[in-house]
């Protein structure tokens, strides 16, 4: 349980088309990644997957479920969103903010204290309960986040929630490689434990060495889909990133990585393929 399908799904917002005809299936146990340029859509497959956004045309539906049609506590309960950037302006204690994914009004989630305490030493943040978000550093602010969703996730399973999925958009934008190591980590282990994990990511070699699917997605339409085995190539990268690349594998195990294929003394010119935004 957990498998959430979006199928033919169409968005429009300001007369713009942000994502058209996609098709793809979150399964559980495993890391889904969504990579592609800026404006590629990526995000906003995003939030319809986690029913922030409802779609134009098409469908999403989680466990066969339409996700547009599930309470708020439902929802709430079966997955959690770290939107990309996301912030608070107010001086809450990081224990507050964590706490803020299991005491949502109404949903009447556990909020035990140890949630957060727990949350937190997942992400590396422990002893952090009384410090004031405001003056963190901006990784440690989307580690806070994380913690979040986490909290909220482990309040529904208190209360015997299963099949449930956590997207995460850009989590380890602002984080140094030692912390992106450990957030890749607990989404292997979310996912090693049944959880659907879905992530939005724009370094390549990250999603290569992480995820378990690989959906590509250029001009809001789905290029690609795959392992990263199957789906990074040369010719793939040059067409979506209208950008020089060079696909390599580690002699140790196979395992892809991908190189930018032009020096500095070489002149790059873009052509302007894949240039145009359609939405994040």
């Amino acid at each position: 349980m957990g498998a959430i399908e979006l199928r033919g799904v169409t968005v429009e917002r300001g007369g713009r088309t942000l994502i058209a005809d996609v098709d793809m299936t979150l399964a559980p146990g495993r890391m889904t990644v969504l990579i592609g340029p800026n404006g590629a859509g990526k995000s906003t497959a995003l939030k319809v997957a986690s029913g922030v956004w409802p779609a134009t045309k098409g469908s999403a539906a989680l466990d066969s479920q339409d996700i547009a049609k599930l309470k708020p506590r439902e929802l709430a309960e079966r997955r959690a969103l770290v939107a990309q950037g996301a912030s608070l302006g107010f001086p809450f204690t990081v224990g507050e903010v964590v706490m803020l994914g299991a005491t949502v009004p109404g949903f009447g989630l556990d909020s035990s204290p140890e949630i957060a305490t727990g949350a937190l030493a997942a992400v590396g943040l422990t002893g952090f309960e009384a410090r004031n978000y405001l003056e963190l550093s901006g990784g440690e602010r989307q580690r806070v986040h994380i913690a979040r969703a986490l909290c909220q996730l482990r309040a529904a399973r208190r209360h015997g929630t299963t099949g449930q999925v956590i997207l995460l958009d850009e989590p380890t934008a602002s984080l140094d490689p030692a912390q992106q190591t450990m957030v890749m980590a607990l989404c292997r282990s979310l996912a090693s434990a049944g959880l659907t994990v879905v992530l939005v990511l724009h370094d390549l070699n990250l999603a290569a060495a992480w995820a378990d699917t690989l959906v590509v997605l250029a001009k809001g339409r789905v290029r690609a889909i795959g392992s990263p085995r199957e789906v990074l190539t040369d010719e793939l990268l040059r067409s979506v990133y209208d950008w020089p690349a060079r696909v390599n594998a580690t002699p140790r195990d196979g395992e892809v990585f991908v190189l930018p294929h032009h020096a500095r003394d070489m002149s790059f010119e873009p052509s302007g393929a894949g240039r145009v935004p359609q939405g994040e």
